[in-house]
């Protein structure tokens, strides 16, 4: 299990999960459906990857923040 990445002192955000234009705007409150629709997305390709966690070539959140935020995508299931 992997650790949520804080965003804002209130709000505990999965990096796995989060949207990259929520990374871009930390700090901010930008949520919307399509933000919504990404994170459920995420979660349906753990569900069909067997459990597999997103990104999971990279252990630390720091490192899926960066990849997220220089357009690296979840791999393409077979």
């Amino acid at each position: 299990e992997h650790s949520a990445t804080t965003i804002e002192r209130r709000s505990n955000l999965s990096v796995r999960h989060c949207a990259t234009e929520i990374l871009r705007s930390a700090g901010q409150r930008n949520y919307s459906e399509m933000s919504d629709v990404y994170s459920m997305g995420v979660l349906m390709w753990e569900v069909c990857a067997d459990g597999q966690q997103a990104y999971h070539s990279s252990i630390l959140d720091a490192e899926v923040r960066q990849r997220k935020l220089n357009g690296d995508k979840l791999t393409r299931l077979a």
